[in-house]
């Protein structure tokens, strides 16, 4: 349980008699020892005097004069001083640090039926059993506002409490004002809740809580305690308390913060909120598809998985896809996946085909497991166009080498591909190669434009020219078309010093 808080003070003038050199210890028990020593000897010798024939009245007289005069003297020798002493009250805060990261808006499920129900008792509306799960945020929340906010109410009974939420800076919410004797309130009585005017402070703060939600990137807890110290501009702090899940990930390591707050003498309460079990999750990392595919052309969709504290466990992903006008998407392929050792989780690979032309979107789901924490990174989606047109396809041979009839062949032969060949040994009335044929090399920007792929096979230098290497890299890096060069014995050594044409092999 949290101790109370307590930094009191009252405004008041103090008047006293002080003595400056008034001994301490010892020295104390020393000088009243001599005085009363010297005292002692006065007043026995003056009641032995009988030479002077004075009387006993007179004898005590004497004596009690001179011991008067050694005590006056004491007395100046001490210095009495009349003192003054101002006492003002200088008020003094709780800080209430309330974590606003988004690892608070997470939802739990305590396993454990005992806290499951604390928590339950905690959050007023909650939903009960061990498989319910309850958002941290509520849990917060309940705490705070249950019973009229009396948490919040109790903390300023002493001190007044200034809530701040925090993630990766500290945001004011409210502050309740000390509900001391100096206010009319006494804090030693019970006070009526509908007379409280502090119920509505707490009311305020807590639906503005609820109001802001967990959405802060990142948790500093160094520099909340930092400015939230600092906002009371040289106040006293009584202590500060922090509701959070515990897990800060930026700024100050945890003791450089416990040694800010001991050096300035302020105590530092924490409240843990959520399940202190290690997360178990699934996560799409991510999904990898071609950006465009042609219509019937098969082609793979590959899912990368990462799991925390799912070791063993068997998921269930399943590739989904949604076409254009479609308010939900459906399941055209499922796949199950054993967790390794160490969460580690194989690449899974699904191959697809888009039947028509579109902008087909697909997604990569892995079913919620009951034990997970967090199901809102357990789909990844990615979009593929699919085109009605064939691949074109321009193939630049310097020979008519096997590679080349191969490579000619097989693209003549595939049905997602028109390509075009330009056999530069060829004689000028030869008769072309390919589906599309040509008839002159292209070199043209416009005639170079339809195509979405060149395949150069050991190119002659003649044909390749600055102009031209500078376009090829254009529809490269600015269109995406793709570029094969594949270098051979009799033209690539002769291309590469060609002043014109080695501008395409340095790009």
């Amino acid at each position: 349980m949290m101790g109370r808080v307590n930094m009191l003070a009252a405004d008041m003038v103090e008047r006293r008699l002080e003595l400056v050199r008034l001994p301490a210890g010892w020295l104390a028990v020393a000088g009243i020892v001599l005085l009363v020593t010297l005292l002692a000897s006065i007043v026995l010798l003056y009641s032995r005097e009988q030479r002077s024939g004075a009387s006993v009245r007179v004898r005590r007289l004497l004596a009690g004069a001179r011991c008067l005069t050694i005590l006056l003297l004491a007395v100046v020798w001490l210095e009495p001083v009349l003192a003054t002493y101002l006492h003002r009250r200088n008020e003094a805060y709780t800080l209430v640090l309330v974590d606003s990261s988004a690892s608070m808006g997470l939802a739990d499920r305590y396993p454990d039926p005992t806290e499951a129900a604390r928590v339950q008792r905690a959050v007023d509306g909650a939903p009960s059993g061990t498989d319910a799960r309850i958002d941290r945020w509520s849990v917060v929340g309940g705490l705070l506002g249950r019973e009229e906010g009396r948490l919040l109410r109790e903390l300023a009974e002493r001190n007044s409490v200034r809530v701040v939420r925090f993630g990766d800076s500290a945001v004011p919410v409210g502050q309740l004002d000390a509900a001391t004797e100096e206010r009319g309130a006494p804090a030693t009585q019970p006070r009526d809740a509908e007379q409280d005017a502090g119920t509505g402070e707490v009311e305020a703060i807590v639906k503005q809580l609820a109001a802001a939600r967990p959405d802060m990137p990142a948790t500093d807890l160094g520099r909340a305690v930092r400015q939230a110290v600092e906002s009371v501009r040289g106040n006293p702090v009584a202590a500060i308390v922090v509701l959070s899940d515990g897990r800060f990930n930026r700024g100050e390591p945890i003791d450089v913060v416990t040694q800010y707050a001991r050096d300035k003498r302020i105590p530092i309460y924490t409240m843990g909120i959520g399940d202190p079990s290690p997360p178990r999750n699934v996560a799409v990392a991510a999904v990898e598809a071609p950006p465009n595919v042609f219509v019937q052309d098969p082609f793979k969709v590959t899912a990368h998985l990462r799991t925390e504290g799912m070791e063993g466990e068997s998921l269930t992903v399943e590739l989904l896809e949604r076409h254009p006008g479609e308010e939900s998407p459906r399941v055209i392929q499922t796949r199950s996946v054993q967790v390794a050792a160490g969460g580690q989780v194989p690449p899974l690979t699904f191959s697809h085909k888009i039947g028509e032309a579109m902008e087909d979107r697909l997604a990569i789901r892995v079913r919620p497991h009951e034990t997970e924490t967090v199901a809102d990174d357990n789909i990844r989606e990615t979009t593929v166009r699919a085109l009605a047109n064939k691949m074109r396809v321009l193939l630049v041979a310097g020979g008519a080498s096997w590679e080349y009839r191969y490579v000619s062949r097989l693209l003549e032969r595939d049905a997602t591909a028109d390509v075009s060949c330009w056999l530069q040994s060829a004689d000028a009335e030869a008769v072309r190669e390919g589906n599309t044929v040509i008839d002159h090399f292209p070199r043209d920007p416009a005639e170079l434009a339809v195509y979405d792929c060149l395949v150069l096979m050991d190119p002659q230098a003649g044909d390749i020219t600055t102009s031209w290497a500078a376009e090829v890299d254009k529809m490269v890096s600015e269109r995406g078309c793709g570029l094969l060069y594949v270098a051979g014995r009799q033209n690539t050594p002769r291309t590469a010093h060609d002043p014109d044409s080695k501008a395409l092999l340095e790009q």
